[in-house]
């Protein structure tokens, strides 16, 4: 219908793709939903340039939808686009540049992820302030990144530095809260430390199973943490 009266170039039309592909990606028909970003993107550099601002969101979708499928090659590349969109129009891209670090980091190009993170310390910090939400996850990227380096230390500092941000951020009891404690805790794990570590997933637990459920998958892999640990106590009844 759109087509019929707006013509076959429109936002609406564009729009209407985006849709589209989000529904496919909710059914979970991925090759669907990415063809169809595919075509919103197409359509929105047709109407309004390849430098429009509008195009940022579609190609952080379809950057996103990559991630989730572990092509995260493709999802780099849509996050480029992203940053020349920004820089030619004289927007922040330290955002953007977080999410390419991260992608490294899934790729286990630990190096790279790390030396882009480190760099993005300070320009993170001074734009957005040492209290906010863009700081506290970049340090937590951080953090894994020197937990894959074995700097247990390091990175328990950084953890702990997320801690306060994330609970004036979302409040003390958050999935984010929970996501902080589940850290520390596998890094304590790492150390050997394990009453610690206990201590820290069981926390987790907690939380998890308010904002989760019992059944839910992020309460199930702080089960499952737990169990690991008790096993190496030989408390095999819990």
């Amino acid at each position: 219908i759109f087509e019929k009266v707006l013509g076959e170039k429109h936002e609406y039309i564009a729009t209407t793709f985006n849709n589209i592909a989000y529904t496919y990606e909710k059914m979970g028909d991925y090759p669907n939903a990415i063809n169809y970003y595919k075509k919103a993107i197409g359509m929105e550099e047709t109407i309004k340039g390849k430098s429009s601002v509008d195009l940022v969101i579609t190609y952080e979708s379809l950057a996103a939808l990559y991630n989730n499928l572990e092509k995260y090659s493709e999802g780099i590349e849509c996050y480029n686009r992203i940053l020349e969109i920004k820089e030619a129009n004289k927007e922040s891209t330290l955002v953007t540049q977080i999410n390419i670090a991260a992608s490294y980091f899934y790729m286990e190009e630990t190096q790279k992820a790390f030396e882009m993170f480190q760099s993005l310390l300070e320009p993170v910090k001074k734009e957005y302030g040492p209290q906010s939400k863009n700081y506290a996850s970049l340090i937590i990227f951080l953090g894994q990144v020197y937990v894959n380096l074995s700097e247990f230390n390091k990175a328990l500092v950084l953890y702990q530095e997320s801690m306060p941000i994330y609970e004036k951020e979302y409040g003390a009891e958050s999935s984010e809260i929970a996501m902080v404690y589940n850290n520390i805790g596998q890094v304590y794990s790492s150390m050997g430390i394990l009453d610690k570590a206990i201590e820290f997933h069981l926390k987790a637990l907690s939380l998890r199973e308010k904002a989760d459920g019992k059944m839910g998958e992020n309460t199930a892999q702080s089960q499952y943490n737990l169990g690991s640990l008790y096993i190496n106590k030989k408390d095999y009844l819990k």
